[in-house]
């Protein structure tokens, strides 16, 4: 796509709904646009892909493949470490082929890395937040396959930064067929620096675990201060020689945990390297330096005897304050997380939140709704550390911390018509994109409906910024719902809420949420509500 042909782009309109404004980035065989979406006026990215000169059979083949590819990467939910890809499709008229693409203002860290090098805090947690992001397309069957400094966005104003992958409209299906992909067009070619021992090999099934050596290439690069290996290594790779991870650069500075994370993402043998994403930002997360400490709330002092409680999550044991070990939660989102000290204060909340349903005698009413939410609004909340500017100020906390408990307090009640007002027009809803109120008010229906019994407790909540008008929101839950002649279910769980602050109204709404554990077990009819029946 020559540059003539870029600038003749610009103020042309594609499949008369996507108007293109400016060029913003280039790279390989593809233009990056700025551009607006007319039908939702809303700006955009809109990248065009330049297919190349083949017959007119092949070029059929190769664009049908790349609407597959596409299709499968906007499969992947919301997540706040990707880019959302919103459409894609072909210009008749031109005969071209885009993607649609949430537009973010920043930098690569390509540009970061030309400027000033980044400390091991400040790596460590882009490397994390790029894991969680590989991790959503893992989780979603898609290999990246190009994973470098320049698919890294720092994306925010000032000193915010919120890391997205980008180009997981690149990617490969993990169920496609052998050779059923792009790359061997030359289209979606990966590129050599960042390439893993498999992909230099030209082996065409690379699994998430290629993903992961790429995502050790960079975290090297950031950390040492240069890149691990020359083309002379490469080419040791290539012929499937072990290459040892050198002490280039301040590679010998790195904390040793965190040097041995990034050694182990970088084995030559996909089989000694962690499986996927998840598992290497379960690595990263365990870190001093990624999992910087958090202010734990007041309480009082620990007691002496082991209070360990039924695991919250699936196979975990969590050890509450007191106990003789304290094994931290095996998920990737709650690493930053501390166990609450305040073991009587959880307690106590809980008693409350039972107290909360029960009628004057103290038994509870079978015919009521349990409106059992122990999330006091602002009281009991934390957020990951890091500097004052990463922080969610106290009155933006205390009005999400409110809308949270709302969102809880009114699906017990069943009051669906201010339970839907937290939320944002358009939702994506678990696995549902982009979900209307309607879709979510006939979810919640269809519950309110089957369950005529609810209890939710919410027992810790943390927030995070990503972004000044956007926050992420991680509360631990647990819930009973069921009905007295079918039975029902309870579970304990963490629940992922973005909420994003609307630009007319100033409020805060929910524009994604689902459940990043949760473990149920079935309830037998008749089954009574206390633990102890």
């Amino acid at each position: 796509m020559t540059t003539s042909f870029e600038g003749l782009l610009v103020g042309r309109t594609l499949a008369d709904r996507y108007e293109i404004e400016e060029v913003i980035g280039r790279g390989g065989m593809s233009v990056v646009y700025r551009g607006v979406d007319r039908k939702l006026g809303r700006p955009v990215a809109i990248k065009v892909i330049a297919l190349p000169d083949e017959s007119s059979d092949g070029r059929l083949r190769l664009r049908e493949r790349f609407r597959r590819e596409a299709a499968a990467a906007a499969r992947i939910s919301h997540h706040p470490n990707v880019v959302q890809i919103y459409d894609y499709g072909t210009d008749a008229e031109l005969g071209l082929d885009f993607l649609v693409m949430e537009l973010l203002v920043g930098r690569t860290l390509k540009e970061a890395l030309a400027g000033r090098p980044p400390t091991p805090r400040e790596a460590s947690r882009i490397l994390l937040d790029a894991a969680r992001g590989l991790s959503a397309g893992h989780r979603a069957g898609i290999v990246h396959r190009d994973v470098k400094p320049a698919n890294v966005l720092l994306s925010g104003d000032g000193e915010i930064e919120a890391v997205r992958l980008l180009d997981f409209g690149i990617a490969k299906p993990l169920d496609a067929a052998p050779g059923d992909d792009l790359t061997r067009t030359g289209l979606y070619a990966y590129s050599p620096a960042y390439a893993s021992p498999e992909q230099l090999r030209g082996e065409r099934q690379v699994t998430p675990a290629s993903d992961v050596y790429q995502l050790g290439l960079v975290g090297y690069e950031m950390l040492a201060g240069e890149r691990p290996f020359d083309d002379a290594a490469r080419a040791r790779l290539m012929r499937g020689e072990p290459v040892p991870v050198p002490a280039r650069g301040r590679w010998d500075t790195v904390p040793a945990e965190l040097r041995r994370v990034v050694e182990r993402a970088l084995a030559t043998d996909p089989a000694e390297r962690y499986p996927d994403a998840s598992k290497m930002a379960e690595a990263l997360a365990a870190t001093a330096a990624a999992a910087p400490s958090v202010r734990p709330a007041a309480g009082p002092p620990e007691p002496e005897e082991s209070a360990v409680e039924e695991p919250l999550l699936p196979g975990v044991p969590v050890a509450l304050p007191g106990a003789a070990s304290r094994p931290a939660l095996s998920l990737e989102e709650l690493r930053r997380w501390k166990v609450p000290l305040a073991i009587a204060a959880v307690l106590l909340l809980v008693l409350l939140g039972r107290a909360a349903f029960r009628g004057p005698s103290g038994e509870a009413d079978p015919g009521s709704v349990a409106a059992a939410s122990t999330l006091e609004p602002g009281a009991r909340s934390g957020e990951g550390g890091g500097s004052d500017d990463d922080r969610v100020p106290e009155e933006v906390r205390e009005k999400i911390g409110s809308a949270v408990a709302g969102i809880n307090r009114t699906w017990v009640e069943g009051e669906l018509r201010e339970h839907l007002s937290y939320y944002a027009s358009r939702v994506d809803y678990y696995n549902s994109r982009r979900l209307s109120r309607a879709g979510i008010r006939r979810d919640r229906l269809r519950d309110i409906r089957r369950y005529p019994r609810r209890e939710v407790s919410v027992h810790d909540v943390r927030y995070e910024r990503l972004e000044p008008d956007r926050v992420r929101v991680l509360a631990r839950k647990s819930w009973r719902h069921d009905h007295p002649e079918r039975g029902g279910r309870s579970g304990t769980g963490v629940q992922e809420y973005v909420f994003k602050r609307d630009e007319d109204d100033g409020k805060w709404y929910v524009v994604s949420e689902q459940f990043l554990e949760r473990t149920e077990r079935l309830i037998r009819p008749g089954e009574g509500s206390d633990p102890d029946e």
